[in-house]
């Protein structure tokens, strides 16, 4: 590139104090050195703010607000961020020493693209590392432009809100992150990215997801409704100007959200939401073993569902007691 980046790494934090270090200073220690960590603290009632100073590093800056979510706090932090690119990292994850270096060489081999990002590992409780297979990258050092996000995310996302970098610029055209969502804010905003930008993405895993995190943010808001991702979809399919190919795969891409919308209701007891929601998404031909099992399941009445997924989690529960049990006996 011409002008050299300047990385402003965001980093919303709720009652984080457990982990916030982690995520700071693994931020710090990239090279390319990030121009500034923005810590925006969403109303934490802990020491988040004051495990965050104590690292006593100029480039970090605080910033407080009012408990509002996760999405309120990335807008916050991107509105006083004075970098060109926009690097988004959550509290209770981290990125290996390497992560801006290659988000560098993607900017230099694809200027074009709308996002850039790495794949990204999984630390599971009891410290075990594993990173989401990807069948159209076998190769950890391929790097490229997404071929397709929407086919790519049919099976597994490629990415998460740890491991993107967004260009400033278009961060503010696309008008950042949904506000007043418990969760879903992130998917939401790269939709919008991929429906109207290229997407640079290298398959090795430069981020950490840790899933045995407590409190990833705040958990006051609302669930993001499906129909707004879905309409956002099919308001772009309305447009025309696609080919067949990308329609269908759009389309199965929708099921997919619907099914998993559909699930959710099932085993909150909301039946007739799961039966609507499958109704718009019967001719699905990737998720139709997934469709079949939950339409049985919305069709059952709302107490039986939820004895049945009681039962069924309790004897997993059990069974997974009694393999851990046999296996401390063993050793």
């Amino acid at each position: 590139m011409s002008n050299s980046p300047s990385f402003s790494v965001i980093i919303p934090v709720f009652n984080g104090e457990r982990y916030i270090h982690r995520a700071v200073t693994s931020a710090l220690i990239q090279n390319p050195s990030p121009s500034e960590v923005v810590v925006v603290d969403d109303g934490s009632t802990d020491k988040s703010a004051e495990v965050v100073r104590a690292i006593q590093d100029p480039r970090i800056r605080i910033v407080f607000q009012v408990n509002a979510g996760v999405g309120a706090a990335r807008n916050r932090g991107a509105a006083v961020a004075t970098g060109n690119f926009l690097c988004f990292l959550d509290a209770d994850d981290e990125w290996l020493p390497g992560f801006l270096s290659v988000i560098c060489q993607l900017l230099e081999k694809f200027p074009d693209c709308g996002l850039y990002s790495t794949a990204y590992g999984i630390m599971e409780p009891g410290e075990r590392y594993w990173f989401p297979t990807l069948k159209e990258f076998p190769d950890p050092a391929w790097v490229g432009r997404l071929p397709d996000f929407f086919q790519t995310s049919l099976k597994i996302y490629p990415f998460n809100s740890s491991s993107v970098v967004i260009p400033i610029e278009v961060y503010r055209a696309v008008g950042g992150f949904a506000e007043g969502f418990l969760r879903g804010q992130d998917l939401d905003l790269w939709v919008r990215l991929a429906l109207s930008y290229p997407i640079a993405f290298a398959a090795c895993p430069m981020a950490i997801y840790h899933r045995d995190a407590e409190g990833r943010v705040s958990l006051k808001y609302r669930h993001l409704g499906e129909k707004l991702l879905v309409s956002r979809i099919r308001k772009f399919i309305a447009q025309g100007n696609i080919s067949p190919d990308r329609e269908r795969i759009l389309h199965e891409y929708i099921a997919k959200h619907q099914i998993e919308a559909a699930s959710q209701c099932v085993v909150s007891g909301r039946s007739e939401t799961a039966r609507q929601l499958l109704a718009t998404c019967r001719d699905t031909k990737l998720f139709l073993l997934e469709w079949r099992r939950w339409n049985r399941w919305a069709f059952l009445p709302g107490w039986m569902t939820l004895l049945l997924l009681w039962t069924r989690n309790f004897f997993r529960q059990l069974t997974g007691s009694t393999k851990k049990l046999r296996k401390s006996m063993k050793s």
